[in-house]
């Protein structure tokens, strides 16, 4: 079986295809600055962007991992949520309180989803 990665950094890749799932390395706004909404849309725009380099979407995503620095952040997210995911295409999906994330960060999302 092949293994395909996608979107190198120095120490991991964003994506890895591999037996027909793609899984995501843990995903961060763009914008650690940002409120709730706008780092939760830029999370999902760049879940995305790699799901699409590697041949997916995110109707496809089967299971995702949330990590709130602040669980009274997760109403918000929520509704972000909503709107991204189509009702019959919500994928099984745990949120997880942390105590920190790398820079000011309020969210991170891992995700897998099916190859298309």
């Amino acid at each position: 079986m092949s293994i395909e990665r996608y979107q190198r950094t120095a120490i991991f890749h964003r994506a890895v295809v591999h037996g027909g799932f793609v899984f995501l390395s843990g995903i961060v706004a763009q914008d650690g600055t940002a409120d709730m909404t706008t780092q939760t849309e830029q999370v999902l725009d760049r879940l995305e962007t790699y799901l699409r380099e590697a041949g997916s979407s995110i109707g496809h995503v089967v299971s995702a991992t949330i990590f709130l620095t602040d669980m009274a952040d997760k109403a918000t997210m929520n509704e972000v949520w909503k709107r991204r995911f189509a009702p019959h295409e919500l994928p099984a999906r745990a949120t997880v309180g942390v105590s920190d994330l790398d820079g000011p960060y309020r969210l991170e999302v891992s995700a897998i989803a099916a190859a298309s």
